[in-house]
């Protein structure tokens, strides 16, 4: 949606979202060393230290290798993509990693390319979605025209973390009054 940060452009797009509960621990692989994002946040700057610090106690030649192989995963893990398939080194490597024999990975947690480092992706096997429950889920609609956005809930549905199948309950929201905000009479006028 590149649309929301142009102001000369508009759009339309619905978006699904969901609340998660963490109910056990999640054991997750941070691969967070990539030089743009360092500064962006301080969980990002924490870890960096935590893992040098690691580093730090390691014999030199390991050490070296360690960074190499870590700043390449960085930069994997942080490039902007055209196509799904330019994650196929990434996606090996979770695979890899969390699969690995004796190490009980839960998934990679990486830095945010769409937000530019200031939040995180976490990547789960599907063995570690038994340790979260689903607590709401819904459905909104972002509508745009040059410098003006409004987010409307269309449905939505709050959980008790134990349902699998459900349904999200329609909300009563009358279109009319944000076209009417953004000067057009339908979502066509947008897209």
């Amino acid at each position: 949606m590149p649309w929301l940060t142009d102001k000369t452009k508009s759009g339309y797009a619905k978006i699904s979202y969901c609340r998660w509960e963490v109910e056990e621990d999640l054991n997750l692989l941070a691969i967070v060393h990539h030089r743009q994002y360092y500064s962006k946040n301080s969980l990002t700057r924490t870890l960096v230290q935590a893992y040098e610090n690691f580093l730090d106690s390691q014999e030199k030649e390991i050490a070296i290798r360690s960074r190499i192989f870590t700043e390449f995963l960085a930069d994997e893990y942080a490039k902007q993509v055209n196509n799904y398939f330019e994650y196929m080194i990434s996606a090996i490597f979770a695979e890899i990693a969390t699969n690995y024999p004796k190490r009980d990975i839960d998934g990679i947690l990486y830095p945010s390319v769409k937000v530019s480092g200031d939040g995180y992706n976490v990547a789960l096997t599907p063995k570690a979605c038994e340790k979260i429950s689903l607590r709401a889920a819904g459905e909104c609609s972002v509508y745009s025209k040059m410098d003006h956005t409004y987010v409307g809930t269309d449905s939505i549905v709050s959980l008790d973390g134990r349902t699998d199948n459900f349904d999200l309950v329609k909300t009563n929201r009358d279109r009319t009054e944000i076209f009417k905000r953004l000067g057009v009479s339908s979502i066509d006028e947008l897209i």
